[in-house]
Formats: structure tokens, sequence, C-alpha cells
């Protein structure tokens, strides 16, 4: 064996799908019997690919598993090959899943379309969770705004229970947030005034639209912001 190097990249390729036992064996110098063992360790990791995928989607997974059985597994497979796990924290194994499903062939348009927005929202959701305090309002990484065409919030409650048909679109907008006090991961519907409050907030320029909106109004809604954990009652600080 050439050193950890030879290792590595043998084991990576083989746990992967991309090489056959044979090969490692050759790659690394071992016996015959040693087959077996290296197929047990594919099959974990495999296993492990699968979980992953489903603990961060949970509402995919139940969405794919009812309309197309048999499908998810297909996914994770053909996910799992190109994305290879390199990051400490396996969760990150997970991030392009979204992207990946919207150019995953063979899904149904109308199917392919939820699947991205549920996958979007799960993923949102769990970086709001882990992303660290920065003393601001958390913009793209506690705080996140998203308008979709489902209402993916109350999509992911019915596939706990039984959804009986697709849903029809229902545009929605969504704050997803981790609370700055609990630190529970929340969804917040806000109000067009709402989304001007947090755009004012945060220093971005009104469209012309909403410039003429009274500062009371705006104070209001940041307000009810306030009160539900989107944002703390202290105003953060933007460089001057």
């Amino acid at each position: 064996m050439n050193g950890l190097p030879t290792f590595f990249d043998a084991m990576q390729r083989f746990l992967g799908g991309e090489a056959s036992a044979a090969s490692v064996r050759r790659a690394l110098g071992v016996g015959d019997d040693a087959a077996e063992h290296l197929e047990f360790y594919r099959l974990l990791v495999q296993r492990n690919h699968a979980k992953i995928l489903r603990e961060l989607y949970p509402p995919v997974h139940a969405l794919l598993t009812r309309e197309e059985p048999g499908r998810w597994q297909q996914l994770v497979s053909a996910y799992a090959q190109p994305h290879r796990a390199s990051h400490w924290n396996p969760n990150r194994f997970g991030r392009e899943f979204g992207s990946f499903l919207q150019q995953a062939s063979g899904l149904r348009a109308e199917l392919r379309e939820l699947c991205v927005e549920l996958a979007d929202y799960c993923w949102v959701r769990y970086c709001s969770s882990v992303a660290e305090d920065t003393g601001d309002d958390g913009v793209d990484s506690r705080l996140f705004a998203r308008h979709y065409r489902y209402a993916v919030d109350r999509i992911t409650v019915q596939l706990e229970d039984a959804l009986e048909e697709l849903p029809a679109t229902e545009a929605t907008s969504l704050l997803i947030y981790r609370h700055v006090e609990t630190q529970e991961v929340r969804v917040f519907r806000p109000t067009p005034l709402g989304l001007a409050a947090l755009a004012r907030r945060q220093g971005v320029e009104l469209p012309a639209a909403l410039a003429d909106l009274q500062s009371e109004a705006l104070d209001r809604a940041e307000a009810e912001m306030m009160r539900v954990g989107v944002l703390a009652t202290t105003r953060p600080r933007r460089p001057s």
C-alpha cells in the first residue's frame, strides 16, 4: 500500500460507488477475503446517505413515497455518487439536494416543482437552526425571506398525516427564522407592510410603490415581528 492518500482515494471511490471491491483490493494490496467486509461498509454508507436526506427533507421523502413508490431511493442513489460527503458536518452532504431535484429526470412537472420548494423550505429551516448568532438580524443566516408558489409550511404538516392529492398552488410569502429568545425555528407569514418594514430595517431602499408608506405603519409592522421573535427589540447597527 502506498500510504494514506492511496487508501483514502481508493476507499472514497469505492464507498461512492465508483469502484469495485476488486479494484480496491488491488490498490490496497489486501486479500480476496476482504471483499465481504468492504461491501458491508459500502452498504453502511449508502444507508447513512439515505438517513441524512430523509431526516433533512422529511416532507419530500413522504411526498415521493406516496406519489411514486421506489423513486426516493433511486434519487438518493443518483444524488450520492456526484455529491461526495467531504465536510465534517454530515448534514452538509444534503446541501445541493434541492438543486439536484430541479434537474432530476422522470418527475412530473407539478411534483418536481413542489418537491423543489419543499426541499428549499427544509434546508432553510435547517440553516436557521444552526446559524451562528452574529448580533444583527441574521438575514440569510438566522432569518430567511422566501416566496413560494405552494404553501409549503402547511403542506409539510399535512404530509405528517395524510395528503389525499397534490395541493393546488397557493402563492405564499414566509419568514423562516430562529426565535431571538427561545431559539425555536418558526415560520411567520408577513404582510407587504411587514416585508417593507424588514427592508427598511436592513437599509434597503423601498420600491416606488411602497416609498410613500407612512413610517407609523411600518413601525407597527416591525413591532409585530419583534413580538413574535422574528426581530430583536433593538435595532442592529449597520456599517456606516
